[in-house]
């Protein structure tokens, strides 16, 4: 073959289509494409190119290992994360009891005992109800078991002239103890 020389126009215009070219030819050759002599797969052929560019069959796929969890270690996904631990019970000769502190969501439960007037107490078949007022004149009306006060206070009894409340107090060690408070209803002067 003789030389061939092409003008760099010719190749600065035709640089495209050479590239696309040579990109076909060589993937051509990666998949093992018969270019020239006899079709692949001829039982004739023995020549060390065609022996090159013969397909080869396919390598058998890998067996995939599946790794399984024993029962054991199974994980419920309906499970919560975080699990609350229950306190081992105290003994019952302490009359400290903890509970969790309450998030006040009433009115009443904003304001200290000692801010509030017992009015009135109405008796009834069904149970006493009370009537307190605090220093703005607002009143409320509680019953047996309302809550009361900033210290968690619970009603737990209206006699004819009182108010028993349970109050959760913490001490300075950070012991809850529970301790009871009275309000009293107030006579009128002269009786």
């Amino acid at each position: 073959m003789s030389d061939v020389s092409l003008p760099n126009d010719w190749l600065r215009a035709n640089d495209e289509y050479l590239c696309a070219a040579l990109a076909w030819l060589r993937l051509r050759l990666q998949r093992g494409a018969q270019i020239s002599g006899t079709p692949e797969g001829s039982p004739g052929d023995r020549s060390p190119s065609a022996r090159l560019f013969r397909r080869q069959p396919p390598a058998p796929p890998k067996p995939v290992m599946i790794a399984r969890r024993p029962p054991s270690i199974l994980v419920d996904p309906f499970e919560p994360l975080f699990k609350e631990e229950k306190p081992a019970p105290e003994s019952s000769d302490k009359k400290v009891q903890k509970r969790k502190k309450r998030v006040p969501q009433t009115p009443l439960e904003k304001i200290d005992l000692g801010q509030l007037k017992l009015t009135a107490i109405i008796r009834t078949p069904a149970g006493n109800k009370a009537l307190v007022e605090e220093s703005s004149g607002k009143g409320y009306i509680i019953a047996k078991g309302t809550w009361i006060g900033v210290h968690a206070g619970q009603v737990q009894q209206i006699t004819e002239d009182a108010v028993i409340v349970e109050e959760e107090i913490e001490n300075a060690i950070g012991e809850v103890a529970l301790t009871t408070r009275e309000l009293k209803l107030q006579k009128p002067p002269g009786e």
